[in-house]
């Protein structure tokens, strides 16, 4: 009954490559498929078979066209992987796969986006391998990568240009949290991803976003876990 709650938020695709799509079993999982396929929201990441779990899904707007990827990193067994059991989820410990089905879906669409599920908990900086797999992803063709898992925030970098989003920390979570953020991309005419950061936090469960002196402290702290990146008083991200 709770899909209800990413309609109404306008969801455009959900994606469900991550340490927890298979907590309670294939039935679950396969549940959950039927529930966002009845609500109109198209999902990536995971799937019955193989070539469904790394299936891109496209979203038009704005006379552009947006391919979307997700994958994990992170899983508590290695059944959970598409390629070692179906249905699962579609992983990148092998950076492989990934990156083929990047090269192939971007001549299908304008921009290509990247989610992935990596990194440590509770860990404000990437690891090596997250920084190594994330140019790979760029190289491939990627025009942004986001990723989450640590439930803090983690940096933002700049790789040939294109933003790399390590990590957005927790939005819906606990029933309060502080230091996490949303982030705004937007494609201008030149072809370039500008970034936003808007910090929020959540009080007894209802998520705001972060004003003034607030906002201004965190946009100071996620600048300097960052790499080679200023934020300015409106969240506009650019590279220094």
């Amino acid at each position: 009954k709770y899909v209800s709650m990413l309609q109404d938020m306008g969801v455009d695709v959900a994606s469900l490559a991550n340490n927890h799509a298979l907590d309670y079993g294939t039935e679950a999982l396969l549940d959950s498929f039927t529930t966002f396929d009845n609500a109109g929201i198209p999902y990536v990441g995971a799937g019955e078979t193989k070539e469904r779990a790394e299936e891109a899904i496209f979203v038009e707007a704005g006379g552009r066209k947006v391919g979307v990827l997700s994958a994990s990193r992170v899983i508590p067994v290695v059944e959970w992987n598409i390629a070692n059991c179906q249905p699962g989820l579609f992983c990148t410990y092998d950076s492989t796969r990934l990156v083929q089905r990047i090269k192939e879906i971007e001549s299908q669409c304008d921009y290509v986006v990247v989610f992935v599920h990596w990194g440590l908990e509770r860990k404000t900086y990437p690891e090596e391998y997250q920084r190594n797999l994330a140019k790979q992803y760029i190289d491939a063709g990627a025009d942004l990568v986001v990723g989450n898992h640590s439930h803090v925030p983690q940096g933002i970098e700049y790789y040939n240009g294109v933003p790399i989003v390590y990590c957005l920390g927790n939005y819906i979570f606990n029933p309060n949290m502080t230091d996490t953020y949303a982030l705004k991309a937007v494609w201008n005419a030149e072809g370039e991803t500008v970034l936003q950061v808007i910090p929020v936090d959540t009080r007894d469960y209802l998520t705001g976003a972060l004003k003034d002196g607030e906002a201004q402290a965190f946009y100071d702290y996620l600048e300097g876990i960052s790499f080679g990146i200023t934020i300015d008083e409106n969240g506009m991200v650019s590279q220094k």
